[in-house]
């Protein structure tokens, strides 16, 4: 390569490495798989291959298949599509090589065993002998239940015994039952081997002993498990119980619980404590019987025996109780006798029921995971995540296929959502975003049992996230909750308040509950919840700018059978159209709340002008009455944040434009003296899908164009495109879904594969009169998993001009053909897929920043490259290049072809937060 091929205004001197970096905000990093993309058209027919598997790690596979566009004029587009799987223990090692886990029980000549998961399970066929648990490291864990006991915090009684009973496989074929398990009490015990996870089950079927002599009403009922062999556990505290969480490596006990298995229930913590005493080791698990007494009472004999232990208290109200085994009796322990008796497969009728007092040991080997921007994941069994978990604005996570799954964050929790980036929790049958998933039949709907987004330990707050047909989106047992900026679309209950929560908060919030939801699962047997406090805590709900239109479902409710005296709830600056603003119990009957309010709208049924729809968002204010109508009495930051949202709806920008247009901002944003009512949407001025022909097209002083047909901007014969922001002010062009909440069409080719073809500015000439196109700090935000950025065409572009531009996409490649010249300087690109050209001298980059995670590869061909930065994990590939010098390789970024002169290669390179964002950090 020669000197002389350099852009204009090169210095050619080596330039210090900050020098490398572009001045723009970096949100976040992405994942992307590599694709092929064509020129963009406005109508297309779509076909699909089938998924197939093209890798599996431990916890993940990834699933990957073309999709073929054909256009009007017969021409054909390929790409390749993917999604990943995630579960925890989703995979297991056979001769080297990750195949899928299974979780059945296989019956042995001894008892029963599973094998084919990380960790392995050993059955006896007598329930006196040990359960054998083999960790992923390959320790053993051998254990069984000792006994049952009272305990008032002095003195303990115990009140049953294991006997002998052989256990029976049940016809779902990963779960053994021992019936009839205990001397002296009507109680089985059940064993459930997951992918995940191995849970215990003492099972109560009738009511228990009364705790004669013992005093007060601080009551525990505990189940003693005795460990035989364990490694010793990390311990820490458990705030929410007083107990502990224990940390045996690869396997750790989560937060246990007892609920009625089949029947109206809320579930309860249980606390932990892992004790020693005389060379013997035990588990014991302790929740205040006034905590279950309900549950007890509904069992077969309870309503002639029930118990009256007073007001229930839960774990988290009383003192945990503390074993001193100077005064207190250990059980003995049993052993079973010599015996040909086998295990066998229950009868399919068999079906445990009666009142569960679990532990679950998980696998908690799933650390340190990021969830990458524009890719979309598939929950297929419980998720148990540790460490730190980073999900990525415009990342889309599906659940719904396993039953009752959850995506558990147990310990940090970072996610990098933000206006026009959101992250988006939905079902596995919504077709509306990310990947067209297998086994997903396109019509949305409640993901039954799931829980989208949880955190058992605490988490921090959530923001800027989009919970679509959920059952439980969101379940924190943090002291303090906040949410903010987060659509609930058609999910059952939206918040979940659990015990040790003592403070809700929810700022800028949409609940939609459209009646059809489906709730014949619902433990609870009560209408969708909304908010949904499952807690005998006292809790503060505190609501600022919450839309609410549920129908005849609840927006807020309880569980019943909990005292509502020290709840709290108060709203501000809202609009509520549900059956009642005070919330009832969830089997419709009263609580003692009544709901404060400041500046809210109430009514029972939807009354017709107050909202209006365009495009597909439903609760834009319809006129100016409920505008300006709140009060400023609010969180400051929230008030802050609503001066560049709004409450109006966009206009529709779909003509062909044949004369110069300037387009400035004009959908107002809420900078009045007082804020508007109900939730307020990010700015979009234009719904875009529009032509340009023989003019100047100018965008200007931070416009918000979403496109929603396959193209926004098409430019055509003679046309130009000028976008000029500015560093504080930046024009936007983004996907409208990652706006407006609805799932609805606006296209006749829309659906998840057609997305594939869409973009917001198309290059499409059919003479020499080519356009051109200029962009100033701009930014640019793709849909999760789909879509191109640009595309010139086979005709290519006069001039392409990009400076200070952010562009947040998939896998695409952009085709530059001859004519013009492209300059691209000091641009962010996050995934983008390279940069395709057939002639020298036609592409200039200087000082872009290129950035993805492991599946990223950049082509770059015919160009000249100088001061840029590539974070790029799987390669930068040049071919015939005009010039290149003084680029950065960084985190092991491999390079394919030659590098030019003078080029720096750093590792362990870190994208640091700064004032505007995450900005690459100085490396000398």
């Amino acid at each position: 390569m020669h000197a002389t091929n350099v852009p204009a205004g090169y210095s050619g001197s080596k330039p210090h490495f900050r020098k490398l970096c572009h001045g723009v905000a970096l949100l976040a990093l992405c994942l992307q798989t590599k694709a092929q993309v064509l020129s963009g058209v406005s109508n297309v027919t779509v076909s699909a291959s089938a998924y197939v598997e093209v890798s599996r790690g431990p916890h993940s596979r990834v699933m990957r298949r073309t999709t073929t566009f054909t256009n009007l004029a017969g021409t054909v587009i390929t790409r390749t599509n993917s999604f990943v799987e995630i579960g925890s223990g989703l995979s297991v090692l056979s001769n080297g090589v990750y195949v899928a886990a299974n979780p059945q029980i296989q019956i042995t000549g001894t008892g029963a065993q599973c094998t084919n998961c990380q960790h392995k399970v050993t059955f006896a066929a007598d329930f006196l002998d040990d359960v054998d648990l083999t960790t992923p490291e390959g320790w053993h864990m051998t254990s069984h239940i000792a006994a049952l006991a009272y305990f008032d915090g002095t003195t303990n009684v115990i009140i049953a015994t294991p006997q002998s009973s052989i256990g029976q496989v049940l016809s779902s074929g990963n779960e053994v039952l021992y019936t009839n398990a205990f001397t002296n009490a009507s109680c089985d015990v059940s064993y459930i081997q997951t992918r995940s996870s191995l849970e215990q089950n003492v099972i109560i079927r009738a009511p228990l002993p009364p705790p004669i002599g013992l005093s007060g009403t601080n009551i525990w009922l505990q189940v003693w498990s005795e460990w035989t062999a364990a490694p010793t556990p990390t311990v820490s505290p458990d705030p929410i119980t007083g107990g502990q969480f224990l940390d045996f490596g690869a396997m750790k006990m989560a937060l246990g619980k007892a609920f009625l298995i089949g029947g109206a229930s809320n579930s309860v913590p249980v606390a932990k404590q892992w004790v020693s005493s005389g060379g013997r080791t035990f588990l014991i698990e302790s929740v205040p019987l006034s905590a279950i007494q309900s549950q007890l009472n509904q069992l077969p004999g309870g309503g002639e025996s029930k118990l009256h232990l007073g007001q229930p208290m839960l774990a988290s109200h009383l003192p945990p109780p503390k074993q001193e085994f100077s005064h207190i009796k250990l059980p003995e322990r049993k052993f079973a006798r010599k015996s040909s008796a086998t295990m066998r497969i229950a009868d399919a009728t068999v079906v445990p029921k009666g009142l569960a007092i679990d532990f679950i040991a998980v696998n908690g080997s799933m650390t340190n995971v990021t969830f990458y921007a524009d890719e979309t994941y598939e929950v297929v069994d419980d998720t148990e995540l540790y460490g730190d978990t980073v999900i990525e604005g415009d990342c889309v996570i599906k659940n719904g296929t396993a039953p009752n799954a959850a995506f558990a964050v147990n310990e940090g929790f970072i996610c990098t959502a933000s206006p026009y980036r959101p992250v988006i929790f939905t079902s596995t049958n919504d077709d509306s975003v990310g990947a067209s998933l297998d086994g997903g039949s396109g019509t949305p709907s409640v993901a039954q049992g799931t829980t989208y987004l949880y955190f058992p330990n605490g988490g921090p707050p959530i923001s800027n996230i989009h919970f679509r047909y959920g059952w439980n989106p969101v379940v924190s047992l943090s002291p303090d909750v906040e949410v903010s900026d987060c659509q609930f679309i058609d999910c059952m209950n939206a918040v979940t308040v659990l015990d040790g929560t003592t403070n809700v908060g929810l700022h800028n919030i949409l609940i939609q509950m459209e009646d059809a939801i489906d709730n014949t699962d619902n433990y609870c047997s009560g209408i969708p919840g909304g908010i949904l406090f499952n807690t005998g805590s006292p809790v503060n709900l505190y609501c600022e700018h919450l839309t609410a239109n549920t129908g005849t479902n609840n927006y807020m409710s309880v569980v019943p059978y909990y005292d509502t005296s020290s709840y709290g709830v108060s709203l501000t600056n809202s609009i509520i159209v549900a059956p009642s603003l005070n919330p009832p119990y969830m089997d419709g009957t009263s609580t003692s709340i009544t709901a404060t309010t400041n500046s809210v709208f109430y009514a029972s049924t939807l009354p017709d002008g107050l909202f209006q729809t365009v495009g597909a968002g439903s609760y834009y204010l319809a006129d100016d009455t409920y505008r300006n109508a709140g009060t400023n009495g609010i969180n400051a930051g929230l008030l802050a944040d609503l001066r560049r949202k709004t409450t109006h709806p966009p206009l529709w920008l779909t003509n062909a434009i044949t004369n110069d247009t300037v387009i400035n901002p004009q959908v107002a944003r809420d900078t009045n003296s007082n804020p508007d009512l109900g939730y307020h949407y990010e700015s979009i001025d234009y719904l875009d899908a529009c032509t340009v022909s023989n003019a100047t097209l100018t965008i200007t002083n931070g416009v918000v164009l979403a496109y929603y047909n396959n193209v926004g901007v098409e430019l055509l014969d003679g046309s130009q495109l000028i976008s000029q922001g500015s560093a504080t002010n930046r024009n936007y062009c983004i996907f409208y879904r990652l706006v407006q909440e609805q799932p609805t069409n606006l296209w006749s080719a829309e659906g998840s594969d057609a997305l594939h073809s869409s973009m917001p500015i198309n290059f499409a000439a059919t003479s020499d009169d080519l356009p051109s196109a200029t962009l100033h700090f701009t930014t640019f935000v793709m849909p999760a998993g789909e879509g191109d950025c640009f595309s010139s065409g086979s005709a290519g572009v006069n001039n392409f001009i990009m400076r200070d531009c952010e562009i947040y996409q998939n896998d695409s490649v952009w085709e530059i053909y001859p004519g013009g010249t492209y300059a691209l300087t000091n641009n962010l690109f996050v995934n983008f897929g390279g940069f395709l050209t057939g002639l020298s001298d036609q592409l200039i980059m200087v000082n872009n920043s290129f950035v993805s995670h492991t599946n990223a590869y950049l082509p770059i061909q015919g160009a000249s490259v100088f001061n840029n930065a590539f974070d790029v994990p799987q390669g930068v590939e040049y071919a015939d290049l005009v010039a290149a010098g003084e680029n950065g390789f960084m985190n092991g970024t491999p390079f394919y072809g030659s590098y030019g002169h003078s080029n720096d290669v750093i590792d362990d390179v870190v994208w640091q937060t700064g004032p505007l964002g995450k900005l690459l950090s100085a490396h000398q």
